[in-house]
């Protein structure tokens, strides 16, 4: 997935010599280090303004930090499931207490955001099982959280109701 020159002005921990951030952290989760491959950091640019969304959005970073460090050092897999397990049920109790906020505001784009909410959702439940049967890499794991959830997600989709909360 190639991310928009402004998104990643604006994702520190994807900027990477790579045009593609996805690629750039397969090819370093294929061959473990001792050191973080990609840290990721709350930074106050993301916040949308609305402290619960906010707080959830903390915590999703955190998840996932834990998640990309677990696969990038080779951790066992049942912590990587149990990492997964736990992103998994944080995405969906944000995305319950998101929809609430958007339909309390009258958000205009709320049936698109829903959408979203869905096919990540899908797309999270789908890579957890196919990694607990063995048939994805750990590297689509890291690309989902990184790109999807916190690239695509968080910072690009959520900040369009920046201060509507």
């Amino acid at each position: 997935m190639k991310l928009p020159r402004r998104l990643l002005a604006v994702v520190p921990f994807l900027r990477r010599r790579e045009a593609d951030p996805a690629a750039q952290l397969a090819k370093h989760v294929a061959r473990p280090r001792t050191r973080t491959l990609a840290q990721m950091r709350w930074r106050q640019a993301y916040e949308c303004g609305h402290p619960v969304i906010d707080g959830q959005h903390r915590q999703l970073f955190d998840i996932g930090d834990r998640l990309i460090d677990a696969v990038q050092r080779a951790h066992a897999r049942e912590r990587i499931e149990s990492l997964l397990a736990e992103l998994v049920e944080h995405i969906e109790e944000h995305f319950r207490t998101e929809e609430a906020v958007l339909a309390r505001t009258g958000y205009p784009l709320s049936d698109e955001h829903l959408s979203i909410h869905d096919g990540l959702l899908q797309q999270a439940a789908s890579l957890s099982g196919r990694y607990h049967e063995r048939t994805v890499e750990a590297e689509e794991l890291v690309s989902f959280v990184a790109n999807d959830v916190v690239a695509a997600h968080i910072i690009q989709e959520d900040l369009k109701f920046a201060l509507q909360g």
